[in-house]
């Protein structure tokens, strides 16, 4: 997981990326896809499910929706990004260069505070699917923001 600086349009923003890795020794991942199956909402006193129109989240430096993972090697995937001078929500890493509904850019964001867990799916045409559960904190500031995967 990393982050980096910067965006198209040139307004500072800071992008959260998760690193997938084919463990495989001698096969290529072929033609990987990532989905976000479901966002929980963890609060106080409630734990909120959403269930989100599936979508293909963008594979950094990449417009299409995807990619291969030679053997033994990563790739990494936009798992958000905030804008540096407007902290209040985190926007999740769709692919923007292939969908063109922008419903998907209210429900595929998340307002800070808050606290978020992202159930990420990731499929490969020659492997079997693997899930991962992410933890995103999303606090006042964009230097406490905390983002990792959980065991």
């Amino acid at each position: 997981m990393e982050y980096q600086r910067g965006n198209k349009t040139h307004e500072p923003a800071r992008y959260y990326h998760v690193t997938v890795k084919n463990r495989h020794y001698k096969k290529l991942a072929r033609d990987c896809v990532v989905f976000i199956k479901d966002i929980k909402e963890l609060r106080d006193d409630v734990t909120e499910l959403r269930a989100i129109d599936l979508v293909e989240i963008k594979w950094r430096g990449v417009k299409s929706a995807r990619v291969t993972i030679p053997p033994d090697k990563e790739r990494m995937f936009d798992g958000f990004f905030v804008f540096e001078n407007y902290t209040r929500i985190a926007y999740l890493g769709y692919n923007r260069a292939i969908v063109d509904f922008t419903v998907f850019d209210v429900e595929y964001s998340l307002r800070a505070p808050g606290t978020y867990d992202l159930n990420y799916l990731i499929y490969a045409e020659n492997f079997s699917p693997v899930n991962a559960i992410f933890r995103v904190q999303l606090r006042d500031t964009i230097d406490d923001i905390n983002f990792f995967q959980l065991e």
